[in-house]
């Protein structure tokens, strides 16, 4: 998504283990990409869920997005000829 000029990813999702809940979202920029992390815990909060949405501005210089400590490639930059 684009939101003034500037690009912007959403990513949602759900803790694969159902009995956890998130408890914070942050994120590393390591070079030319980012990897968002997300820590759980077994204790809830209230109000606490599994589920979590996140709204990431990706800089000009940054072409890739990762996912946790395994680094799962979840967004590229396009490459125009």
């Amino acid at each position: 998504m684009l939101a003034g000029g500037k690009t912007v990813l959403k990513v949602s999702g759900l803790c694969a283990d159902s009995a956890s809940c998130v408890i914070k979202i942050y994120e590393e920029r390591q070079a030319e990409l980012i990897c968002m992390k997300v820590d759980v815990s077994p204790f809830h909060a209230k109000g606490a869920s599994g589920r979590f949405e996140y709204s990431i501005e990706i800089p000009d210089g940054v072409l890739s997005l990762v996912f946790g400590k395994n680094k799962y490639e979840i967004w590229r930059r396009a490459s125009f000829p």
